[in-house]
């Protein structure tokens, strides 16, 4: 279930302190997919980003150690 259908009640800023408290108890392994799809989704942002601004961003020099 969603967080805020079981606490409709709540502002969003106690909604994102129940996150990060679930997140904080969360392991490496469990935390890897969700950092993998977030390393994608900035790689993705920042190319488009390149093509708006008609500039070359070298992804490489963002993330040294991986490949992209």
């Amino acid at each position: 279930m969603i967080l805020t259908e079981q606490h409709p009640d709540l502002h969003i800023t106690a909604v994102s302190k129940l996150i990060g408290a679930k997140w904080a108890t969360l392991t490496d392994e469990d935390k890897a997919p969700f950092q993998e799809r977030s390393r994608i989704a900035k790689i993705g942002y920042l190319k488009s980003l390149g093509k708006k601004n008609n500039i070359i961003i070298d992804i490489k020099s963002i993330f040294p150690k991986e490949q992209v």
